[in-house]
Parts: structure tokens; sequence; C-alpha cells
């Protein structure tokens, strides 16, 4: 609703040269607030991790707008404009955070809980490896143990990356016995 108030906000004020574009982006962040209303949801409901796509858009949305705020700061402008691109703003911020608000402690299943923080981190968490705080808090103040590490994910586990390199040796070991004898019959 933010958002389609500034769109009408700065449809009303008078034309100057650069109105033009101020109205097309207040469209366009305004469309952009809908795909993002319709999206998190179904982000949430699919994915143990915050949206990667949604807390980027917000995190570069958010650096963009902050320049545009600070503009309409500095100068003279129109004070309901500048009043509601900073309620915006700030609301953009508030969602930001809440994005990337990790859904460890909402999973149900003991199945789905026994994963690895790892596997509940978004894009903020893995790029500063959030994650490992845990971890290296506990090796700081115990010796570490299999016991006290994260389970490995289910495509990381021994059994099933070995299965996969029997399977891809064999396959391998097949082929070169059919060349060499395909090559001693040549002869």
């Amino acid at each position: 609703m933010l958002q389609l108030a500034l769109v009408v906000l700065w449809a009303a004020r008078p034309p100057v040269p650069a109105h033009a574009t101020a109205v097309a982006a207040a469209a366009l962040s305004f469309v952009a607030s809908l795909v993002l209303c319709a999206l998190s949801p179904l982000e949430h409901a699919r994915s143990f991790t915050p949206s990667a796509i949604l807390c980027s858009y917000l995190l570069l949305s958010l650096v963009f707008d902050a320049v545009v705020l600070r503009t309409l700061w500095l100068s003279s402008y129109d004070s309901r404009i500048r009043a509601l691109f900073t309620t915006s703003f700030a609301l953009k911020g508030i969602i930001m955070l809440l994005e990337a608000k990790e859904k460890q402690n909402y999973v149900s299943s003991k199945l789905d809980a026994a994963r690895s923080p790892e596997e509940f981190s978004g894009v903020y968490g893995k790029s500063f490896y959030w994650w490992m705080n845990s971890l290296i808090r506990t090796g700081y103040n115990t010796i570490l143990n299999p016991e006290k590490l994260y389970p490995l994910r289910q495509s990381l586990r021994a059994n099933r990356l070995d299965r996969q390199f029997q399977h891809g040796w064999s396959t391998c070991m097949y082929d070169n016995v059919f060349m060499l004898t395909a090559a001693n019959l040549t002869l």
C-alpha cells in the first residue's frame, strides 16, 4: 500500500524533466512489492532455507533506496513523499530481517530437526558462515568429538557416495575391458 501511495504522490506532482522517471521507478517498485508479497509465502512453504532471491532483492533494493532517501532528505522536496518513502524504507528493512530469519525452530518432524544448521541458513548466514558460530563456541569450550559435530547432509553421506563410486568404477572398468578386447580382436 505504501508503494501504491508513492506512485500516486509522484504522479500527482507537477511535471518536471525527471518526473517521468520518478513515476516509472515508483510504479516498478510497486510491481516488485506485489511480486514479493506473492513469492514470499511460496518460498517459505517449500524450503527450509530463507529465500535467496528475496533476500538478495531486498538487500540491493535497500541499498539503492538509501541513496534516493538521502537525496530526498537533503533536498527541499515534497514532505509527504519524503515521509512516505522513509516509512517504506523502514518497512522494507524490517521485511528483509524477517525474510532472512532461519526456520530451524519451526520444523516439526524429528528427522528435519536433526539436520545441520547449514541446511537452514540463508544467503547471509552462508556468506558469513554464521551457522558455524555454535560449533566454534563448542570447540572453544570443549574438545570436539564426532558426537558434537553437525550431522552430514544426505547427499554427502559415505554410504551414498560409496554406491555412486562403485557404480562409476564398474562402468569405467567394463568400458575399458570392452575397449581392450576390441583392440585385441582388430590386431
